[in-house]
Formats: structure tokens, C-alpha cells, sequence
């Protein structure tokens, strides 16, 4: 089919771009648009900067180079840091640099693999997964990131839309590195990023209160600010939440970063074993230095976290309960999920049969209680227990007539009422016509993005 589109917007199924066949559309961003493609009978992702070269090649200032407003220096970093770093097994190959329709006045492009998976929000909602399992996941995302730190790479966006996980092996990949930080490279942050307000480490913060940025001086983000993304990655594993509300007021939200922690993921979800909690709270606090010192040392914690957890039922339970038809699971999690649930009630449920029985003891005990009162006041008393004489004694008509407290009126036999509420810890987050804690993701069933994500596919 040939292609009469003049702008990457108006690019369809059916297209084609050079030797590459438009199949389907997969995300618009700001900077780009991410498109699936065919090529000899194999499937690609095209990203496609949306200014041409010509535009990009314009005298541009100081300050315009640092803020990173070209399309095509952020594709190109992409382009460099794949280049480079592609042969890592979670990260993407490039196959073609190039521009559209011509060199000389098109739009830049870069091919990669196809990754047919789910981001980080769509993987856990899919198939809710038990601990050992995210652990296992985001260990992988860990090293993949501790492998770019040891060579002075850092990624500055790791978000869920960022890590795309394969659904044929649950492989995760670390996609967009359009705002990677190279080493010796010229680009620089300055000011707050636009969108994602909510992700910010809270030293960005201090640092555009310090108006640095006005004189010229970059954020440098680097090892803490990586791992500070990383915590909000494990805290929305742990909890289905935001750490911050996204839809507060932005000056709200910013001093609530900057000042108020978050509360820990094991009080909002108690299936969230503590241990990891900690470590999603150690990532996370405000002062840089008092995170992990590297991945390293995160990665020491989470293997450390294993080893104490691992023979325990509750590792091997699913985090939340499963929406819709539930997921085929493997021989070996069904085995592992049926010991788990021979054991587990008895931790959590015994408690509460424990509860019922002693209220059911308890209202049958005051219940005949309040019969025998009632049985032994008005009945009257038999002749051969009264001492008194015969001539002294009333007849029974006039006792039961002159007894104090024998009106009906004192008793108040009421069938006791025994209610039990059945709670719930706020799920998940950001579903309209559900109250929540206010840090919610967005809802399951429409799998919307979460504000500041571009490429629905990740891309």
C-alpha cells in the first residue's frame, strides 16, 4: 500500500516505511510514536520521533539543548545507549537507524525488538503474583539496572510503562532510554519533569527550590535517584498503590514528597510480607543517603529477604486476589498455593473461628442467665421452705402480688444480636465508585495509564 501520510500522525496499518510494513499502531507519546512492524515474515517496534531533522538541525540555545526539547537528540541517545548496551539480555537489539521519507528532511526512527508483553502494572494485574515470584521479577529488573550503573549509565525514567515483561517466559525488559544519562554525555535535567510529579525523587525537589536550574546547574540524578524509582516499582508490586496520590493538587503533592512518607505496604495490603516492605520503605525515604548505598547492596537485601521467607506459606500466596477468570497456573504453583492454603488459614482464619465461638459462648451464657433469673424470681416459693408459721405465712396469690420486682417491666429479655463486619483492606486504587486511601492506580478493567506514561506498550 503506499503511503500518502506526510506526518508520523497520519501513519496506519498498511503503510509501509521504507522496507518496513506498518502492522498496527501501538502508542503516541509527546516526543514519539511507537508502531509495530513486519519485515521478512518477522515482527519489529519502530519508534518514530515526531520533528524532522531539519528542525532538529536548527541553531539552538544553551538552554534549549539542556532542557532535551529535540526529538531527535532524545532518539539518538536512545539509539547510542542500545547500541551499546543491546547485547545485555534484558534489554533491546537495534536493527536500523534512519529517517523518513528522505535523510535529509524526515523524521529519525529506530528499529528494535518486538517485545509481545505487559508493563509492570498489566503483569501483576494479569496474574496476580505471590511473592517469591515478584521478587524473582524484580530482582531481574535490579541487575539489569546494577549492570548500567557499573558502567556509568544511568536511566533517569524507570517507571512501570518502562519495563515491559514477555509474556512467553516473564523475561522483564528495560525499554525508553530517551532520557538516559551517558557517561560523558551533554545531557542535562533541568527543572521538573512534565507529567509524572508523583514519581520525583524528593532531592529533585530541593534542587528547583534552589533555583539552579535558572544558572545553568544540572540535576544530576544518578545511583539514588535510580533507586528511589526502583522502591516505587516494589512498593505498587507490594500494594497496588501509588506511594503519593497522583490526583492531588500539585502543590500538595509535592510536600507531601518532599515531607511525608508514604505508609508501608504491609499495613495496606497484609498479604505484603514485611521484609519486603522494608525494603520498598528503605528505598524510598527522602534522604538519598539513607537508601540503599547502591543496586548492590539492594540486591544483598532482597537475596537476604528470600533466604528468611522462603519456607514460609505465606511467600508462595498471591499478593491479591485474581479479577475475572482465574489464570492457568503450573503444576508446581498449584502444589506450592495448596500447601500454602493447608497451612495459612490456620494463621489467619483460625483467629476468627476462635473469635465467633467465644460470642456465640457468650451470648448463650447471658441468654440463660437472664431465663434462670427470671424462672427463679417469679416463681414462687414452696410452703415447706417458708420457716415461718403457718398463721404468719400469706397465701401465694398475695406474694406473688406483694413480691418487689416481679413486674415484667424489669426484665429486658432481648434475643442478643451477635454482627461480625467483614473487612477489607483498600484495594486497588483509582476505580470509579470505590473509596481508596486516594493512591490509586488506574482501574483494572479499562488498564489505563498511569499519568506520564507515552507508549502504552511501553514503547
Amino acid at each position: 500500500m503506499a503511503t500518502e501520510a506526510l506526518h508520523p500522525d497520519h501513519l496506519q496499518p498498511g503503510h509501509t516505511v521504507g522496507p518496513w510494513h506498518i502492522v498496527q499502531v501501538l502508542g503516541h507519546g509527546g516526543s514519539s510514536h511507537v508502531f509495530k512492524v513486519e519485515r521478512d515474515g518477522h515482527l519489529y517496534s519502530m519508534k518514530m520521533g515526531l520533528r524532522p531533522l531539519s528542525d532538529s538541525q536548527e541553531a539552538l540555545k544553551e538552554e534549549e539543548y539542556v532542557e532535551e526539547r529535540s526529538a531527535y537528540r532524545r532518539l539518538a541517545r536512545e539509539a547510542a545507549a542500545l547500541f551499546t548496551y543491546s547485547s545485555h539480555p534484558n534489554l533491546l537489539r537495534v536493527y536500523a537507524v534512519d529517517f523518513w521519507p528522505n535523510p535529509s528532511q524526515g523524521y529519525p526512527f529506530l528499529i528494535t525488538d518486538f517485545i509481545d508483553g505487559d508493563n509492570w502494572h498489566q503483569w501483576r494485574w494479569r496474574k496476580p503474583p505471590h511473592a517469591a515470584r515478584l521478587v524473582d521479577t524484580f530482582s531481574d529488573v535490579v541487575r539489569t539496572v546494577d549492570a548500567l550503573h557499573r558502567r556509568g549509565v544511568y536511566h533517569r525514567d524507570l517507571k512501570a510503562e518502562n519495563l515491559l515483561i514477555r509474556r512467553t517466559d516473564g523475561r522483564p525488559f528495560l525499554i525508553d532510554f530517551g532520557t538516559v544519562r551517558l557517561p560523558g554525555a551533554l545531557t542535562k535535567t533541568m527543572g521538573l519533569p512534565e507529567g509524572v510529579l508523583h514519581l520525583v525523587p524528593p532531592e529533585l525537589l530541593a534542587y528547583t527550590r534552589t533555583e539552579a536550574w535558572k544558572w545553568g546547574q544540572p540535576f544530576q540524578g544518578g545511583v539514588a535517584a535510580d533507586l528511589y524509582a526502583l522502591g516505587i516499582l516494589l512498593y505498587q508490586g507490594l500494594s497496588d498503590l501509588h506511594p503519593f496520590d497522583p490526583k492531588l493538587p500539585d502543590k500538595e503533592l509535592l510536600a507531601a514528597i518532599a515531607t511525608v512518607p508514604p505508609k508501608a505496604p504491609h499495613l495496606l495490603n497484609p498479604l505484603a510480607p514485611r521484609s519486603l516492605s522494608d525494603i520498598a520503605m528503605k528505598l524510598l525515604e527522602k534522604r538519598p543517603e539513607d537508601r540503599y548505598s547502591s543496586t548492590e547492596a539492594l540486591l544483598q537485601a532482597l537475596e537476604s529477604a528470600t533466604e528468611q521467607e522462603a519456607k514460609s506459606p505465606a511467600w508462595r500466596v498471591p499478593l491479591f486476589a485474581a479479577e475475572g477468570s482465574p489464570s492457568e497456573a503450573t503444576p508446581k504453583e498449584e502444589e506450592s498455593q495448596a500447601e500454602a492454603r493447608q497451612e495459612a488459614p490456620a494463621v489467619s482464619r483460625g483467629p476468627r473461628r476462635a473469635k465467633w465461638f467465644m460470642v456465640l459462648l457468650a451470648c448463650l451464657t447471658v441468654f440463660g442467665l437472664v431465663l434462670w433469673l427470671a424462672r427463679s424470681t417469679l416463681a414462687p416459693p414452696t410452703r415447706g421452705d417458708d420457716p415461718r408459721p403457718l398463721r404468719q405465712r400469706k397465701p401465694a396469690h398475695a406474694q406473688l402480688r406483694s413480691s418487689p420486682g416481679l413486674h415484667l417491666g424489669h426484665f429486658a429479655l432481648r434475643r442478643p444480636r451477635c454482627m461480625a463486619v467483614r473487612c477489607r483492606w483498600p484495594r486497588l486504587p483509582c476505580r470509579p465508585g470505590k473509596a481508596s486511601s486516594a493512591h490509586g492506580l488506574p482501574q483494572r478493567g479499562a488498564r489505563g495509564h498511569v499519568p506520564g506514561a507515552e507508549n502504552p506498550n511501553g514503547q
